[in-house]
């Protein structure tokens, strides 16, 4: 079967392989189910065959939010976790960047073959691109940490030196993922605390 007539077009094979191994779920059962779905907790969807998903509370991006995890084929809809394009936005006070790495922890643990992203396309290999995001954000804190060590103490201070050759429609979202960063190193005790007149949640 070509990947046109499996409905996959424009999808490398890869991607596509990785979207018809999914069962198809009946919508109206998964709405008409009364289940509460905490994290943890096994919902099943459609009816023949069954498709059942582990949910996992995934806060970091925001407080709520959730993954589901299909296990036996080890594929994660990963929502607002990671992104096939562009970068997932930390905004506090709704977004807090150590829950957020938990989170990226969380799933990586699962080693799921396949990412379902909320945004772009499928990402194959799911545990390596999580260590990935969690590798790219820790490198990024190191570089806020060094900015506040050589005396910039304002998110917008910091945006040439943690984010160099950026675009400027997105230094507002920038300055915010900063913002996330310093609150999550204040709360470790890296920073000096009060006197440095930053407002995190500004």
């Amino acid at each position: 079967m070509s990947a046109a007539s499996s409905g996959c077009d424009g999808v490398s094979a890869a991607r596509c392989s990785a979207i018809r191994q999914l069962p198809t779920a009946s919508p109206s059962a998964a709405c008409a189910s009364t289940e509460s779905w905490r994290t943890g907790s096994r919902v099943r969807l459609g009816e023949s065959p069954p498709f059942r998903i582990r949910v996992v509370h995934t806060p970091g991006h925001a407080r709520g939010h959730l993954c589901f995890f299909e296990e036996t084929r080890k594929v994660l809809i990963a929502g607002d976790m990671v992104a096939g394009l562009g970068t997932i936005v930390i905004d506090p006070p709704e977004g807090d960047m150590e829950d957020y790495l938990r989170s990226l922890e969380r799933l990586r643990k699962l080693e799921p073959t396949v990412l379902f992203p909320a945004h772009g396309p499928v990402l194959v290999d799911g545990a390596t691109h999580l260590q990935a995001y969690l590798r790219h954000r820790r490198w990024r804190e190191g570089r806020v940490l060094r900015a506040w060590r050589e005396g910039a103490r304002q998110p917008a201070e910091m945006l040439p030196s943690v984010y160099p050759d950026l675009a400027p429609e997105a230094r507002p979202l920038a300055e915010r993922q900063i913002v996330a960063h310093l609150e999550r190193l204040r709360r470790a005790g890296e920073l000096a605390p009060a006197a440095d007149g930053v407002h995190a949640s500004s």
